[in-house]
């Protein structure tokens, strides 16, 4: 048994290196996998951004546009009625136009449902009120969607630069579960909207779990603090470990994140695939080491292990009985096989020349018994 395991440390010991380059090119690959994903995920965040960018800049040249306008200068009720139910077929990525005066009253929207009457205690509109700024994208919650809606909001200032009324539009909230069908984002990918003070406003999929959470205490949350776009390798909200890019859209945030197992997963495929290939290769060829070391060396070295035994228990007649042919293994058993039979020969010398020494001995021993005169020799 020891011989086999010989055999297969052997086996294995030539085998280690073949797996040791496995190992260090499947590392390897994964490596380049990632810094790819890496590449790859920030270019999609780039997409969505700018995709988000021409989105903000269509809604506020639209709402500018149409604050120029005379019906909505003079806040004709009836003319910015029709103007905004005719916009919104040609606007599909909003699902409401809207006019409020400087009180928050809503005079004119379309569809005709789809704000309150009032919108005196919503903050775009507060924010416009107090700086007669413009509003661009900010989160609002929604009835149609768990994602939160992205309002857009106009001041109509009149020429003497008082508040007259409050064009606004409001971005359709599942725009973010589109964008992510139209780039055909890989499976399990997480595609998130974060508004400025850290809190989710839209995410795909499972709006309704993260919608209103804080990153604000998270690792991605410290890095958008930065203000620049990256890349960061950690667990998401879910505990799913990402590949995040995060790029700055207008005052929010983009982050695409893509499972590290789905980067790496066809190169741990490939790497137990061949590891598995090695280990059946090596014990394939264990069993093979096993066999022709039985049938070139194992069982010739067993037969000499047991002749020299037989020989040092006293056994002179013990031969290996093993052919004497030129090779190794041949020569060492003819050499065996002629000791023991000069040993052999000896012993039989050796017996024959004790035998005649004791046969000299009782001869003359015999002579001095039976002998009636004695000599002495006295010096």
């Amino acid at each position: 048994s020891s011989d086999v395991c010989s055999s297969d440390l052997i086996v294995m010991l030539a085998a280690s290196p073949l797996v040791a380059l496995t190992i260090y090119n499947g590392l390897e690959q994964q490596q380049n996998e990632r810094s790819s994903a890496c590449e790859e995920v920030m270019r999609y965040a780039r997409v969505a951004s700018a995709r988000q960018e021409r989105m903000t800049d269509a809604t506020r040249e639209t709402l500018f546009t149409l604050a120029l306008l005379p019906g909505v200068q003079q806040v004709d009720v009836a003319a910015c009625q029709r103007l905004l139910t005719q916009m919104l077929p040609l606007s599909p990525r909003h699902v409401c136009l809207g006019a409020a005066l400087p009180d928050g009253t809503v005079f004119a929207v379309a569809p005709a449902d789809a704000m309150p009457r009032s919108v005196a205690d919503e903050p775009w509109f507060r924010a416009v009120v107090d700086d007669i700024e413009p509003v661009t994208g900010m989160p609002r919650p929604s009835s149609r969607s768990a994602n939160k809606e992205a309002v857009f909001a106009q001041p109509v200032v009149s020429a003497n630069h008082r508040l007259q009324a409050v064009l606004f539009a409001v971005l359709d909230p599942d725009w973010l579960g589109r964008f992510a069908t139209e780039l055909r984002l890989p499976a399990h990918t997480a595609v998130t909207w974060i508004d400025p003070q850290g809190l989710i406003a839209a995410r795909v999929p499972d709006p309704s779990l993260w919608v209103n959470h804080s990153i604000s205490q998270t690792p991605l949350g410290g890095l958008l603090t930065a203000k620049r776009a990256g890349v960061y390798e950690g667990a998401d909200l879910d505990h799913v470990k990402r590949i995040q890019a995060f790029q700055p859209a207008g005052p929010n945030w983009l982050v695409v994140g893509l499972p590290s197992t789905l980067v790496t997963l066809d190169s741990h495929r490939t790497l137990w695939r061949t590891l598995i290939i090695l280990a059946l290769a090596s014990i394939a060829a264990m069993v093979v080491a096993v066999g022709v070391a039985e049938l070139t060396f194992l069982r010739y070295l067993r037969v000499l292990t047991a002749a020299a035994r037989r020989l040092s228990a006293g056994n002179l007649g013990v031969r290996t009985g093993l052919p004497h042919v030129h090779s190794e293994f041949g020569e060492l058993a003819k050499a065996f096989d002629d000791m023991v039979e000069s040993l052999e020969q000896r012993t039989h010398e050796r017996t024959i020349a004790e035998h005649a020494l004791r046969a000299n001995e009782e001869k003359y021993r015999r002579i001095v018994e039976t002998a009636e005169e004695g000599i002495w020799e006295i010096n």
